[in-house]
């Protein structure tokens, strides 16, 4: 498994403005011993579904954002577009999607759903 990513140029006044089709967002946190996650799907500068889920408060942020990253693809895999990019502030997390040789479940599951889509659609985290 590797999935490419890069980073955002802080510099440029519109950044997103860039990427082409629609786009997911997913962010992952830790607040008052309560862990979440959250997943956004945009098109054409329109929400048009969300998801936030609970995790068990042992988790750690890190945790958070990797579920949030398989869920985003998951959702990629259930929808009908080609191209979808799929956005993290999470650059450990995309680093670890990265590495090929990685051992992390997570990665692991994220990996999987990856190559079921690599038929019919590229997926793109940034």
């Amino acid at each position: 498994m590797s999935i490419e990513y890069e980073l955002v140029d802080e510099s440029d006044p519109d950044p997103l403005g860039k990427i082409a089709g629609p786009q997911i967002y997913t962010d992952g946190s830790k607040i008052n011993g309560r862990v979440g996650a959250a997943i956004t799907w945009w098109t054409n500068d329109t929400e048009s579904e969300y998801q936030t889920l609970s995790l068990h408060p042992s988790c750690s942020v890190y945790q958070a954002e990797m579920y949030a990253l398989y869920r985003a693809v998951a959702m990629v895999k259930a929808s009908r577009e080609k191209v979808v990019n799929i956005l993290s502030d999470s650059r450990s997390s995309l680093e670890l999607l990265s590495n090929p040789r990685t051992g992390h479940p997570l990665a692991h599951a994220i990996g999987k759903l990856q190559e079921t889509l690599k038929e019919k659609k590229y997926v793109s985290t940034g």
